[in-house]
């Protein structure tokens, strides 16, 4: 009889660890369903984040190629600058050569023809008054056109400033997005 008890003991012992082992597998397939899924999870928002990379990237690329054809015009802008500036050194030069030239003819002449000298130096003044005209316009005109130019240098700047700040926000957004 204490065999029989025993026996039930055992059986009962047995059903016990039957479910127990029965409960360990379902927990087993719960987890390996839900490693499953997370893999799937991880998987998926891999592709996504490395689509996010890969548009960021194409953003960095096009902002570069931007900032590259900016600067060619920069230094284009820089170029025509540079020149508009020696060409009106340059007409500075020849206004201050001539003006030069007129005052040395006048004092030559002054000397040596007396009689025409109110003439020569009315003709000589007329001359001056037109040709410094001519000089003024003409040194106008170049002003204005360096202001021009130095607006779209301004604009130019501006733009590159914009865009160095877009690529910062966007290399810093990539940062952040690795980090994650």
């Amino acid at each position: 009889q204490q065999q029989l008890l025993q026996l039930d003991a055992l059986q009962e012992k047995l059903v016990r660890n039957e479910t127990e082992r029965d409960t360990a597998i379902a927990k087993v397939d719960g987890l390996f369903m839900e490693n499953k899924d997370l893999n799937r999870y991880i998987n998926d928002t891999k592709v996504q984040f490395q689509a996010k990379l890969d548009s960021r990237d194409e953003s960095l690329l096009q902002m570069k190629l931007q900032m590259e054809e900016l600067a060619v015009l920069k230094k284009e802008q820089e170029q025509k600058c540079d020149l508009l500036e020696q060409n009106l050194k340059e007409c500075d030069q020849q206004i201050k050569d001539m003006q030069g030239s007129i005052r040395d003819m006048n004092q030559e002449h002054k000397d040596e023809i007396t009689t025409m000298q109110k003439k020569l130096t009315e003709q000589n003044a007329d001359a001056a008054n037109r040709q410094q005209e001519t000089m003024v316009v003409f040194k106008i005109a170049k002003d204005n056109e360096i202001m021009e130019l130095k607006k779209q240098l301004k604009v130019g700047d501006e733009a590159t400033a914009a865009i160095l700040k877009d690529v910062a926000t966007l290399k810093k957004e990539n940062e952040e997005i690795k980090q994650e």
